[in-house]
């Protein structure tokens, strides 16, 4: 189902559309195709509550005692909205004295009931029919509940879930959105409803002679009873949950088709009414590529046949019978091949393996989402696959905590979000961190091992963990406690780096600080690529591992590196979003996802520029002056830009809503600025000759301008630039060494200097680790540092005279 597609810069993109079209719309970011997969919104955005029948995420104990082997399901729908029918439940004891059996049933009407062909007492509630067993069970004893019921099957309130008769169609979604547990097979037959719970199914459908029927599994017999109805027979002999199975009826026609795939011929039945045949052969022109790419990652396709039938809301995942909304039957191959590939990939996640408790739906629905994404990579080719992958986390940085009220870890989300961003978007990108963590073998190698160990099974978040673990040797533990067990985002950005010529070679240490995003737990052990960049354009590559708050890496090149970029081929999703536009000419160009834009006039020689839009709080301590900037997040601009060039700048700020980056710095729009600094050493200083464009005034979005391109860190702020004087102090005048230090450093005053000076030693926080006083007698001091922790530090300088203050970063190493 799908969600509305509001996002960071729907506002602005309103505005603009009506104002200013032509001028910004460029500068935008790019809109992610929205979501149309299985059952995708929250239970909040319903108006009337679910049937909540269960605890959220405590397993159902009852299959810890009874083992449902086989529903046998005889149903007649040929009376529109009203079903009569009967369902035997064949079970088996897996502990002594069982005494009754409790099964769930919604809102219909029980008639009888009969154990292994004696009848027998029970109560319903309209929710759980319990039922007394004339005989106490034992272990390994065999029973069959035979239970006679009628009515008019109710949905759940989501329209998402339950039978549905409906335009000609009846069929059932095995999922209620609303509902708790989520499952729905209890809305048509009664049952254990839960992830756990597996059985074999047969299936005796009734129905207009005017229809024919379609079941999961294989089709048995169809009976023509001479008075107007048909019986159709299905068998599903691979043990499936309640809310696979499935059965669909209408005035279907079939198409048939079949694909070779890894282990030999797939069968592939698409079913549709007679008018959209047409447009649904077309619509999965890219099914055959979504079979063997789905197959070249996870394994063979088990089940019998490919199966999609045309439903009106859908889609759901019922193996071999898979539910499709007829809203995408629309002849567009690939307009389809997102929900076509997510659905197909259940077959992997979600049926031959499930999860067992709803608070872990990420297990499905993450690797589902994802599965998409990797059929991207094979019909359209990597660089395709990585624009899916940047749309998709754009969109979650933009909406998971909007959309779920909050940044929320995927495994132990309530049962109100369970169905949210989170899971499906959220799941997908760290689905990709994943396979980025492990490299695309290991990935395969230990997917396919949780496929073949839990084959018919479920499992939970520790066990997917201890899985990975176990067969690829990879200890996955930081991995999960990082994005699976904990919410938000992190980011790893460089401080300074160090370099020192040794011969024909240089010597390079980076200092790498961790930022974070919804989350105050810093990840570890993270596998993430370095590139390091030379002033002639070198090259240099390396994967490094990086943990904690602060970290250095080291390296040796054969050039003097100029910058360096952390994740540019975009193997994790982290919090942040980055572009590589080669300027090669006059007019725009257009950093997409990250907000920016640059407007060439005149250029001698292209050159290659990356804007990285980081999605955390830049450094709080260093700002020149009595003004607030941004805690949410900054631009940092690189390449090799020239001096003396004609390039505007323009940055977005978007504050007119709660949940927008700049939300608080723009109530009163005359007092926003644009913040610079050159790199992380620097200090932000606003840059008030920054041209501001506001949307329309005071509703707290709008634009700067900047005439001339400097590479460095930009971010939004606000404050009053009539407080700033002209610095009489000049940074030159002060110089650091040895930084990075070890056991202290020393600060040197120009001898031009005026005022004795204080001097205080700050950590990124603001917060004061040392203090110290310099008098003008001397032209230096000394600050020890051996007793801090490893990272940056600012050193904060006052003129005491005039009042001037002078900040500078310094790296404390080990």
């Amino acid at each position: 189902m799908g969600v509305s597609q509001t996002n960071f810069y729907i506002d602005m993109r309103i505005y603009l559309t009506v104002f200013f079209a032509f001028v910004f719309s460029t500068m935008l970011l790019a809109q992610p195709e929205p979501h149309i997969g299985c059952h995708h919104f929250s239970k909040k955005d319903i108006p009337v509550p679910g049937f909540q029948l269960a605890p959220s995420g405590i397993a159902d104990t009852r299959s810890d005692s009874i083992d449902i082997l086989n529903y046998k399901i005889d149903i007649d729908i040929t009376v529109p909205g009203f079903l009569s029918a009967n369902t035997v439940v064949s079970a088996s004891a897996l502990v002594d004295h069982i005494d009754e059996i409790v099964l769930d049933l919604l809102m219909l009407q029980v008639d009888s009931v009969f154990v292994d062909g004696v009848p027998t007492t029970f109560i319903y509630d309209d929710f759980k029919c319990s039922i007394a067993l004339p005989e106490i069970m034992m272990t390994g004893d065999d029973f069959d509940v035979h239970v006679y019921y009628q009515g008019n099957p109710v949905r759940d309130p989501s329209n998402f879930g339950g039978l549905v008769f409906e335009q000609g169609y009846i069929y059932n979604l095995g999922i209620g959105i609303a509902s708790n547990p989520h499952n729905f097979g209890r809305g048509w037959f009664p049952c254990f409803d839960n992830f756990m719970e597996r059985s074999t199914y047969e299936y005796i459908v009734t129905h207009s002679s005017a229809f024919n029927a379609h079941c999961v599994g294989t089709e048995i017999d169809i009976t023509n009873n001479g008075d107007g109805s048909i019986t159709t027979t299905y068998a599903m002999d691979q043990p499936i949950t309640t809310y696979q199975s499935s059965i669909a009826a209408s005035n279907y026609v079939e198409l048939w088709s079949e694909h070779e795939g890894m282990d030999g011929t797939i069968p592939v039945k698409l079913i549709c009414k007679p008018g959209d045949s047409t447009a649904m052969k077309s619509s999965f022109g890219n099914l055959g590529g979504t079979i063997d790419c789905m197959e070249s990652w996870y394994g063979p396709y088990v089940w019998e046949r490919v199966g999609y039938v045309a439903t009106t809301v859908g889609a759901m995942e019922h193996p071999t019978n898979i539910a499709y909304p007829i809203s995408s039957i629309n002849g567009n191959a690939n307009s389809n091949t997102r929900l076509v590939s997510h659905e197909f990939a259940h077959n992997w996640f979600g049926n031959m393996i499930t999860l067992t408790t709803s608070m872990d739906m990420w297990i499905k629905e993450g690797p589902a989402e994802y599965g998409w994404h990797q059929t991207a990579e094979c019909i359209y080719g990597y660089e395709e696959f990585l624009e899916v992958v940047k749309d998709n986390h754009l969109y979650v940085l933009e909406r998971a905590h909007v959309d779920d009220e909050g940044f929320r870890a995927l495994s132990g989300m309530p049962n109100e979000f369970t169905y949210g961003t989170h899971t499906y978007r959220k799941g997908a990108s760290v689905i990709h961190n994943l396979r980025g963590y492990l490299g695309d073998e290991l990935f395969a190698t230990g997917m396919k091992s949780i496929l073949e160990n839990y084959l018919y099974s479920h499992l939970d978040a520790e066990e997917f963990r201890d899985e990975i673990t176990m067969s690829t040797g990879f200890d996955a533990t930081d991995f999960f406690d990082a994005w699976i067990f904990n919410p938000g985002f992190s980011v790893f950005v460089d401080d300074s780096i160090s370099s020192v010529k040794d011969g024909n070679l240089w010597n390079n240490k980076v200092f790498v600080q961790q930022k974070l995003r919804g989350t105050d737990f810093y990840h570890k052990n993270v596998p993430i690529q370095l590139q390091a960049i030379g002033f002639g354009g070198e090259t240099f590559e390396q994967d490094v591992i990086v943990s904690d708050q602060y970290s250095t890496v080291d390296f040796v090149t054969d050039f003097e590196v100029k910058r360096i970029v952390f994740n540019g081929s975009n193997k994790l999703n982290q919090a942040r979003m980055a572009e590589d536009v080669l300027i090669e000419d006059s007019g725009n160009a257009v950093f997409a996802r990250t907000g920016v834009r640059f407007s060439v006039d005149e250029l001698e020689e292209p050159f290659l520029a990356r804007v990285e839009h980081i999605w955390a709080s830049p450094d709080q301590a260093i700002i020149a002056g009595d003004f607030e900037i941004s805690d949410q997040h900054y631009w940092r601009v690189a390449g090799d830009i020239p001096n003396d060039n004609t390039i505007e700048l323009r940055l977005p700020y978007v504050g007119g809503s709660i949940y927008d980056l700049d939300n608080g710095l723009t109530e009163d729009e005359d007092s926003v600025l644009l913040f610079y600094r050159p790199d992380a050493s620097a200090l932000w200083e606003p840059l008030p000759e920054a041209k501001k464009t506001k949307i329309i005034p005071n509703d707290g979005n709008g634009l700067l301008t900047l005439d001339f391109l400097m590479p460095g860190e930009y971010t939004i702020g606000k404050g009053d630039v009539s407080t700033v004087d002209v610095d009489s102090w000049s940074d030159r005048d002060v110089q650091i060494y040895p930084n990075p230090s070890s056991n202290g450093f020393y600060v040197y005053l120009d001898e031009n200097s005026l005022g004795d000076v204080s001097i205080r030693l700050l950590n990124v926080q603001g917060n004061p680790v040392v203090n110290s006083t310099f008098e003008r007698s001397t032209s230096y001091t000394y600050l020890p540092t051996n007793n801090l922790v490893p990272g940056p530090y600012f050193v904060e300088l006052i003129n005491q005279k005039t009042g001037e203050k002078i900040v500078k970063m310094i790296t404390v190493i080990q």
